[in-house]
């Protein structure tokens, strides 16, 4: 889920990241230092979102439906997304 960088702090600890060296503007990623859990994902395409791993929060049923689904190229058969739901192979089309 995307959201503002703004919005969003950790209230405990600090995460550890990722970043490959090997990629011309890769991302960031954080995981959580004890257990290895992928929370966030920063890119420097996009310097005010963030992409934060739904699945990591206490509880997820406090925020809205998605509105969209991407990198659906990796979508595995036993994932399952909502007919009505845009689905995109990778990034959608910037909006004009």
């Amino acid at each position: 889920m995307l959201m503002p960088i703004e919005g969003f702090r950790y209230v405990l600890g600090a995460p550890q990241t990722f970043q490959r060296d090997d990629i011309h503007a890769a991302v960031t990623r954080d995981f959580c230092g004890t257990c290895g859990t992928h929370i966030t994902t920063r890119r420097p395409d996009m310097r005010s979102l963030l992409v934060l791993k739904a699945g990591t929060l206490d509880d997820p049923s406090l925020y809205d439906q998605p509105r969209l689904a991407i990198f659906c190229i990796d979508r595995q058969p036993f994932h399952q997304l909502p007919d009505a739901l845009p689905l995109f192979e990778r990034m959608p089309p910037p909006r004009q």
